[in-house]
């Protein structure tokens, strides 16, 4: 019997093959129970000329002998007359013993230097999405999260560079999936229509998975649909029947992430927002996990209707690690019969004034021009002495400037042209 070639398959998984013998095994979902056993799904199959290839698949105890001896024994029954020998009892030991060596060497040790060059941070879609990592987008029932979604998704496809939402998007189309825990892809399909329509944009693909178990439980799936679209980023709709579980709890939440890692790609995630009717600051609805691990998180608002055909929402940055503190953003959705539009516009809607920090808000009021104190603590809502001190917080991070009129300003910094 040879020695089998092994490869890890990216997803935590193993690929053997022995090819004297004709023979692959693939071991996948691999987990450490509580009890001290690890078990894993094997496939095993065979490119012998004449044979089916799907030989086995199965549950299997990587760390118990009896179960090596027990599948050996029932193979060599099913098999009895193999085109070539087939030592069935030291295949799966060799399985056992190498998955379960890698298995618990787990991530190997980088060695790196200060004065190597480090790669920059960079945006998918500035400042929504920082590539590389998970950004969450979360709001109330019927904010416009999906279709706020819909709106990145395009932008990452097309890409879409007068975009009127302002926002940055990468120099070529980005390859995205979305995994929709909610609704099958037709709607998905009519929303993002309804906005080609609306503003007047070419024909692009919509790839789209309608997905209806936690992720955790299909990450191997889900891994393989992104592989084959060669897909660089996900959208994920929503957090909670991603997750699946008691969301308050810990162990959903570390299983969420744990498979989202294993997906290698960026994410945006759309989430529902906390229960707490009475806090003017909302959070993410379930364990505090979902924020410490995420590192972008926005909050979409909305205001009470006016009209049945207009939407006023605003997006408030409430978390970033890695970043700056990006401006708030309003926008104004359009629903016509067949369409829906979008434009930005000011952050001045008196609905959103308990949603804006006061740091925020100043920075809003100056990038229409310059203002006194007493024109800025009017149109925020504050008295002027507070309004001076985080004034002069501000000028001190570099963000406005006191001008020789007494007048304040904001700063504007030029991007860089590459």
């Amino acid at each position: 019997m040879s020695s089998a070639i092994v490869s890890n398959n990216g997803l935590g998984g193993f690929h053997f093959l022995w090819k004297p013998e004709m023979l692959e095994a693939y071991v996948s979902r691999i987990k450490e129970h509580r009890s001290g056993e690890t078990k894993a799904e094997i496939l095993i199959t065979t490119s012998a000329p004449g044979w089916q290839p799907k030989l086995h698949q199965s549950l299997f105890n990587l760390s118990g002998p009896q179960a090596r001896v027990t599948l050996a024994k029932q193979l060599t029954s099913t098999f009895p007359k193999p085109p070539v020998k087939w030592d069935w009892l030291g295949i799966l030991t060799e399985i056992a013993n190498v998955t379960l060596e890698r298995f618990r060497e787990g991530e190997p040790v980088q060695e790196l230097w200060t004065h190597e060059d480090v790669p920059k941070l960079e945006f998918l879609l500035e400042p929504l999405i920082v590539k590389g990592v998970p950004n969450i987008i979360f709001g109330e029932k019927g904010v416009t999260k999906s279709t706020m979604s819909l709106i990145c998704y395009i932008c990452l496809t097309l890409p879409w560079y007068d975009n009127p939402l302002e926002l940055i998007v990468p120099d070529k189309s980005t390859q995205t999936l979305i995994l929709d825990y909610e609704l099958p892809g037709y709607i998905a399909q009519r929303n993002i229509k309804r906005l080609q329509l609306g503003l007047g944009l070419p024909n692009f693909p919509i790839y789209h998975r309608r997905c209806k178990v936690p992720l955790a439980q299909e990450v191997e799936q889900v891994a393989k649909h992104i592989a084959r679209l060669k897909a660089k980023a996900v959208i994920i709709d929503s957090l909670a029947r991603a997750t699946g579980g008691e969301l308050n709890k810990t162990e959903p939440a570390n299983a969420f992430f744990e498979a989202l890692d294993r997906l290698e790609v960026t994410s945006l995630i759309l989430a529902q927002t906390s229960k707490d009717i009475e806090s003017k600051r909302k959070t993410i609805y379930g364990n505090a996990l979902f924020t410490y691990y995420s590192r972008n998180i926005w909050e979409l608002c909305k205001t009470e209707p006016t009209d049945e055909h207009t939407v006023d929402v605003a997006l408030f940055q409430r978390e970033s690690n890695l970043t700056k503190h990006y401006p708030n953003m309003s926008f104004r959705f359009s629903f016509g019969t067949d369409s829906t539009s979008i434009e930005r516009q000011p952050v001045n809607i008196a609905e959103f004034i308990t949603k804006v920090t006061m740091k925020g808000a100043i920075l809003d009021e100056l990038r229409g021009g310059s203002l006194s104190v007493k024109e800025l603590s009017d149109r925020i809502g504050h008295k002027e002495n507070p309004t001076r001190v985080v004034l002069t917080r501000l000028k001190k991070q570099g963000l406005v400037i006191n001008l020789e009129s007494g007048l304040w300003g904001r700063v504007f910094r030029e991007k860089a042209v590459n």
